[in-house]
Formats: C-alpha cells, structure tokens, sequence
C-alpha cells in the first residue's frame, strides 16, 4: 500500500522545498533553546541525607510500694495500617515552618533555597531526600540547614506536646492534692475527738479486751478452785482459817505457852491429889485454885493475842496446833491466802475488763469511720503519687506522639554537578523532533492513504460514495 500511495503521490519540487523548509524550521524552535540551556544552565549539585525511623515500641511502669503504680505506654510507630509517620515526616519537610527555619539558618529567604526531592524506600522505614545547590558546599549546607530544621521542628513539636499533657495533669494533681488534704484534715479531726490514732490501735483495744476477758475467766475458775479447796479443810478441821491463824499464832507465843505449862502441871496436880485427897480436902482446893488462876492467866493473855472471846477460846485452848494438826491448820491458812488472792485477781481482771469493754464499744463507730476515712485517704494517695510518677513517665516518653529519627546517612559532600536537568532537555529535544518528524512524514503521505481508503469504500457496483460527508477525506 505504501509503494502504491509513493507512486500516487510522487511529490513535485516545491512541495519538497516546503516540507524542507518547515522541519528546519522546527528544528531550530526545537534545539536552540535545548542547545541554549545546555550551554549557559549553571551546574548543579545534589546533597543526599538518609534517615530511618525505629519501629519499636516503648513501655515504662513505676510502681510505689503500697500505693499505687503509674504505667506509660508507646505502641510501635507502624502499630496502625492508616498512619504512616514517614508520610507524616515527609509533609513536615516539605512544610514552610521546616523551610523558614533552614533559610533563616542560611540567612536568606526560604524560596531561594528550594524544597527538598523526598523519596521513601517501599516496605521500610528509610526517608531519603536531596538538596540543590550551585556549589557542592551550598548543596551540603542547605541539606544540612533543612535536616536541623526538621529535627527542630520535631523536637519542638515533642515539647509541646509534653507540655500539653504536663499541663493537663498538673490541673488534676492539684485536685488529688487537695482531696488529699481534705481527708487528711476529716482524720485528724476524728483522732483528736475520739482519742483514737488509728484502726490499728482500736484492734488493739480489741484484742486486749479478748486477752483480759480469757485471763478472767481462767481466774474466776481458779478462784472457784481455791475456794473449793478451802471449804473442804474447814469442814475437815471445823475450824474457819480465821481462827487457825489466830491459834497457830496463839501457841506460837512463848508466853503463852508458859502459861499453857503452867495450866498443864496444875491440871496434873489435881488429878492426882483428886486420887488420894477428897474433893473437900485443902490440897484439893488448893490445887483447883492453882489450876482456875493458870486457866485465867492463860485466857486473858490468849484474849490478848487473838483478840477472841473467852467462849472461843475456850473450846480452842485445849486443842493442840502441833504435829499434824498444826500442818492442816497451816495448810488452812495457805489456801485461804491463795484463794483471797486469786479472789482480788478476778475483782481487779473484772473491773480492767468491764473498763476495756466500754472503751471498745465507745470507740466502735469512731473507728469505723476512721477506717472507711483511712481507706479514702489510701486511695486518693495513691492516685496523687501516680499522677506525679505519670508526669515523669511523659517526660521519659518522648517519642510517644512523633517517632525517634537517627540519620542513616549524613549531608553528603557533591563530587561532580548533576547531569539530571541537562539530559532531561535532550530527551525532550529528541521526542519533540521525533513528534515534528512523524507529523510530516505523515502529512507527506497523505495523498496514498486517503486514496486507499476510497478504494475500499467504494461500493460493489463500482459506484463510489460521496466522501465529503463521511468526513471530509476527499476534500482533505
């Protein structure tokens, strides 16, 4: 088809003249300002950075000994599908805060110095991006400018936000404080009221109230035991211990016991002048005088050391306190001693007892209060001491919000300009004469192909159609 459209279009020499004329044409507008641009374009020069972003997380827990725990809690910077903080750090390089501080660190004005070109490295953390320069060290101080700016404006950004949430829980730490205060203060109140430290003293109360309530009633027990045991030597000896005191005492007295010998010879005396003498004989009465005068010596001074009747003391005087009577009668006396004793032991348990019980049901509802006020002040301690501990856990936790960045690759020093721009124009010279080429090639055969498409329109009868109204193709 292309011979047969050649031959059916075989130019004449103007035509040719005219086509040459206009691809030279072309050619010029094209090439000399490519040729232009190459030629007087200044160099330029590319400073690279690198930086990478860690993916771990961060965890900080304090805990306070019987108070409470305060715990923070940073999840991974990729943690979340929808945000990516190499987007995020992106946008902030190229933002105009990070561009108006690289130039004011450059001293001059942020749109001669340019943006940076980002590329972030798929399925990584890498961000890298390139400054340009007229010289190598105006490339490497500009990326060097925008690199401390961008670490600026985060840092910035993270001591803003620690002093958002610092503020945010100082407001509430003054509210714990003062709860704190308040219950510290309704305490006191009630300690200094009830006479009652703490819960601790009351259960103290408590447990000594029990300890007295058992050492009484073990000595009530052992006093009924004394007592039992006292009992049954009186009714053995038919004696109160009273008595038995008072005669062990009596015949202990040397004095006593003269007069008692006295008594005994005289009663002697006349039992045996009885046998040989009548009742009426002189010896007899004399005797039975000796004996009634020895008898009431010894009664008088008996009255005097017991402080008995003479009745008493006479059914007592003849009894012996020696050998085992005098035993029994000192065995009286030590149980009867034992048993007051644990008798006054049992009256003085009872008396702290009674005094202990109404202390314990006195202080009964103050110390209810006071426990449930303690409880109070222990909870509010403890989420003011983990609201303080949380403000060092935000200072610790910087990069909560705004990941960390470590430079994998510092601004890097130009060696040799960049040819990027320079073979961008000549590959766009090259397309722009290839377009221009392949319009005029195909101006140029025109002819042949508007031809061959009419042969095959034309109808089977051997008409033809009017090609005007199909588009104009005749004509053309």
């Amino acid at each position: 088809m292309l011979r047969r459209s050649g031959r059916s279009a075989r130019p004449r020499d103007g035509r040719r003249r005219r086509y040459v004329t206009a691809f030279s044409i072309a050619l010029g507008v094209i090439w000399v300002p490519v040729a232009t641009f190459l030629l007087t374009a200044p160099p330029s020069f590319e400073s690279r950075v690198g930086l990478i972003l860690p993916g771990a997380g961060a965890s900080t827990s304090i805990n306070l000994s019987e108070i409470g725990q305060a715990t923070s809690s940073a999840p991974p910077a990729y943690a979340s599908a929808s945000l990516s903080p190499t987007v995020t750090y992106k946008n902030l390089l190229l933002s105009d805060v990070v561009l108006d501080r690289a130039a004011t660190a450059l001293q001059t004005h942020a749109p001669s110095i340019g943006k940076p070109v980002i590329k972030l490295v798929d399925e990584t953390s890498l961000i890298r991006f390139t400054m340009k320069g007229r010289t190598p060290a105006e490339a490497f101080d500009r990326a060097r400018a925008v690199l401390e700016a961008f670490q600026s404006a985060l840092d910035t950004l993270r001591d803003d936000e620690i002093r958002r949430r610092q503020h945010s829980t100082t407001d509430a730490i003054g509210q714990y404080a003062e709860s704190v205060r308040a219950i510290r203060s309704r305490i006191g109140d009630l300690q200094v009221s009830a006479g009652l430290n703490s819960t601790a003293q009351y259960d103290g109360m408590v447990a000594a109230a029990e300890t007295l309530r058992a050492r009484l009633v073990e000595a009530r027990a052992s006093a009924e035991e004394a007592s039992g045991a006292v009992d049954a030597l009186v009714a053995s000896l038919g004696i109160t211990p009273d008595v038995a005191a008072k005669t062990i005492r009596l015949h202990a007295d040397p004095e006593f016991n003269a007069l008692m010998t006295s008594v005994g010879k005289a009663a002697a005396e006349t039992a045996e002048f009885g046998a040989r003498f009548g009742p009426n004989h002189p010896v007899m009465s004399a005797a039975r005088t000796r004996l009634a005068g020895a008898t009431a010596q010894a009664l008088r001074r008996a009255v005097l050391l017991t402080g008995l009747s003479e009745a008493a003391l006479t059914r007592e005087i003849d009894r012996s306190a020696s050998g085992n009577r005098g035993e029994l009668l000192s065995k009286l006396i030590t149980l009867a001693a034992d048993r007051d004793g644990r008798a006054s032991q049992m009256l003085s348990l009872k008396a702290d007892y009674e005094r202990a019980e109404a202390r314990v049901r006195s202080l009964l509802e103050p110390a209810t209060r006071l426990g449930s006020l303690d409880r109070d002040y222990k909870i509010a301690e403890a989420v003011f001491a983990s609201a303080l501990a949380r403000i060092d856990t935000v200072k610790a936790d910087v990069f909560a919000s705004y990941p960390m960045t470590q430079i994998l690759e510092p601004p890097t020093m130009p060696e040799a300009p960049s040819r990027l721009r320079q073979l961008l124009a000549v590959v766009g010279g090259l397309a722009a004469t290839g377009c221009f080429g392949l319009g005029l090639f195909l101006a140029w055969m025109r002819h042949g192909i508007i031809e061959r498409l009419v042969d095959l329109r034309r109808r089977p009868d051997g008409s033809s159609r009017d090609l005007v109204g199909d588009g104009g193709l005749a004509t053309a």
